[in-house]
């Protein structure tokens, strides 16, 4: 009982914007419903990266077996 008064108090006075947290979640998955690609964007991105710094370590590696250093 100790606890549960202050919770239900603070659920009453954020009750508005729960409800607002809600609807964000619903033009959200609008959003994604209109534009799936959005959801493939990161991928592009991590592949890209990988393969940059897969030239990288390629090029590292080539130096590095020269000997100059």
């Amino acid at each position: 009982m100790l606890f549960q008064l202050p919770l239900l108090l603070i659920l009453l006075v954020l009750c508005r914007r729960i409800g607002d947290v809600i609807d964000l979640f619903y033009e959200a998955a609008k959003c994604l419903t209109a534009v799936p690609m959005l959801l493939v964007q990161p991928l592009w991105l991590i592949l890209i990266r990988i393969l940059f710094m897969t030239y990288w370590i390629v090029i590292y590696a080539y130096i590095i077996t020269l000997g100059l250093f």
